[in-house]
């Protein structure tokens, strides 16, 4: 569940750099690393070259609708 707190202060359009997620969001630039990491290899996130954006892929709970 760590890794919503960092998609949450993503956008489809705007890429934000980490050091603004964590800052945002108030969290340590090695968590917001570490979550990144783990959206990424799931298709949640991708990394862009002025930062991450949300994907808006679904998670698999709300897939089923």
């Amino acid at each position: 569940m760590d890794e919503l707190e960092v998609r949450l202060a993503l956008s489809e359009d705007e890429p934000m750099s980490v050091e603004a997620i964590a800052e945002e969001r108030g969290l340590d630039l090695d968590h917001v690393v570490e979550q990144l990491d783990q959206l990424e290899a799931y298709g949640y996130v991708e990394q862009r070259d002025t930062g991450f954006v949300d994907t808006g892929k679904r998670d698999a709970f709300t897939e089923w609708r």
